[in-house]
């Protein structure tokens, strides 16, 4: 699909219809970008949407996503792509929800994550940004949380992996991961790290204290994170 006439720039948006990214599909379009939302409910802000379909197989979802972004987007690239989806659930080792719990968290972010990943091989541009959701709390032990940790450790090993050479990522592109809880909320290039190489402090973006998906936090949080958007456009360096 073409980009209408002064849709100069487009992304996707893993997780269109959430707090955050619901808002990420509304300050994208005010900016006059082509924005395609991708979750398990349309939305209508954006220039186009691809429901995803709920089934308990990785592989069914993926290539059902797979499919019909492939169709949507025809031989276009993107400049970025987003991935907002996720969520939160508690539970220790001996919590009777803990197999369902880890079983939801990987789900809503390990295998969205992953999803996006392919997706920024086959349809990002040479030169496009890649963004992940992981966790602050997930760089040390989350005992109360044992599924979430997990998860955004997972998130977090995508992304360093994404950031290496050899990784199937584009020429030119950047992997990043946003860690709400951090004061320094990327990372990026092939090293471990919370910052751009090379970065200022000027880039870098405070985030609210918290996870996502505890009650009540999820609106404030996706008001505070909003100037992530405005670093998406100091985010273009090449990786090492």
């Amino acid at each position: 699909m073409a980009a209408a006439a002064g849709e100069a720039r487009r992304v996707l948006v893993y997780g269109g219809r959430g707090a955050l990214g619901s808002r990420c599909v509304h300050a994208f379009r005010a900016c006059n970008w082509w924005v395609a939302s991708i979750d398990i409910g349309e939305n209508e802000e954006a220039s186009a949407s691809v429901v995803v379909k709920m089934t308990d197989s990785f592989t069914e979802q993926a290539d059902q996503v797979a499919a019909e972004v492939g169709k949507l987007l025809g031989e276009e690239k993107v400049d970025a792509i987003v991935c907002v989806a996720g969520g939160w659930a508690g539970g220790s080792a001996k919590s009777k929800s803990l197999f369902k719990n880890c079983d939801l968290m990987w789900k809503q972010s390990v295998w969205t994550s992953t999803i996006s990943s392919y997706l920024a091989a086959k349809h990002l541009k040479e030169g496009g940004l890649l963004t992940l959701t992981g966790a602050k709390a997930a760089l040390e032990g989350t005992p109360g949380m044992m599924g979430y940790g997990m998860a955004k450790s997972a998130v977090h090993q995508l992304c360093q992996s994404l950031a290496s050479k050899n990784s199937g990522m584009p020429s030119g592109s950047t992997a990043v991961a946003v860690l709400p809880g951090s004061r320094c909320i990327f990372l990026s290039g092939v090293e471990w790290q919370l910052l751009y190489r090379g970065g200022t402090h000027d880039e870098l973006i405070s985030a609210p204290q918290g996870y996502p998906g505890y009650p009540g936090e999820q609106e404030v949080d996706a008001r505070c994170r909003l100037p992530l958007l405005d670093a998406l456009r100091v985010s273009s360096r090449n990786l090492p």
